[in-house]
């Protein structure tokens, strides 16, 4: 009983270390993430073609807002490609 309360206690540990650090994640790249995750799981032809576009809005949205911000802009895209 002991050695499932202890492996408990460090899973429980483990989810809510792991949890934490979600929040420093960038949020556009976890959306674009989302997105093609989406995408690439997605069989309908028509659905793949909508899921696609607002794939590639959201990019191209994204790269507008940091096109005058180098430092957001590199932030975006190491999140994007950890999530990757």
């Amino acid at each position: 009983m002991k050695i499932k309360k202890h492996i408990l206690f460090h899973f429980v540990l483990f989810i809510i270390i792991t949890s934490s650090c979600n929040d420093y994640e960038n949020k556009e790249a976890s959306d674009l993430c989302s997105c093609y995750t989406k995408l690439h799981r997605e069989r309908n032809e028509d659905k793949i073609l909508i899921i696609g576009d607002s794939c590639n809005k959201l990019y191209s949205n994204i790269f507008q807002k940091y096109k005058d911000n180098s430092e957001g802009k590199e932030e975006f895209l190491k999140a994007y490609k950890e999530c990757q």
